[in-house]
């Protein structure tokens, strides 16, 4: 089957929160390092605010070390949401203004292009690990590398002949 489609940033932050859940270990750190530091910052700040208010401040120097802390917090935030979006337009070329893709999945291999810039050809025994939901497909070539697809772009006779493309030819390589 041969598919093209146009990649979009919601198609990029779908494959990562994917990838995501395929091990506890991302799960844990993502949520420590892009959930719970953040709400502890506001805390911080807020906890700053209120005793700001409610009792003076004998001595500053004491609040910089929190309130230092919460704002390299917040300030990682920032950094991750942009640097997504920076890895994203890595894909493409720059000045490249179309995000246009074609995949190729066959018996044999599967083919990933960038029309006009490059090319990847994975054979079935390069493929370790397969992942799809409602909104994205990863295919797998290193642990922490994938080819992904949007789910849109498959129409339902194309995702069950992914299946059993896919069960045929992952289900094979294991002992």
């Amino acid at each position: 089957m041969k598919l093209s489609y146009t990649l979009t940033l919601e198609n990029y932050i779908a494959a990562l929160r994917r990838h995501r859940r395929q091990k506890l270990s991302t799960r844990i750190a993502y949520l420590f390092w892009l959930m719970l530091l953040p709400i502890l910052a506001v805390l911080a700040w807020a906890s700053f605010f209120y005793n700001l208010d409610t009792q003076p401040v004998s001595f500053p120097g004491s609040l910089s070390l929190p309130l230092g802390m919460s704002f390299w917090c917040l300030l990682a935030v920032l950094l991750h949401y942009l640097n997504v979006r920076k890895q994203f337009n890595n894909i493409f070329p720059p000045g490249r203004t179309d995000r246009n893709v074609s995949i190729d999945i066959n018996e044999d291999h599967i083919i990933a292009a960038i029309p006009g810039v490059s090319e990847g050809k994975f054979f079935w025994n390069a493929i370790l690990k397969f992942a799809q939901d409602e909104k994205i497909t990863l295919f797998y070539v290193a642990e922490k590398r994938f080819i992904f697809v949007p789910a849109k772009a498959f129409s339902p006779s194309e995702r069950s002949e992914l299946s059993d493309l896919v069960e045929r030819n992952l289900l094979r390589k294991k002992p």
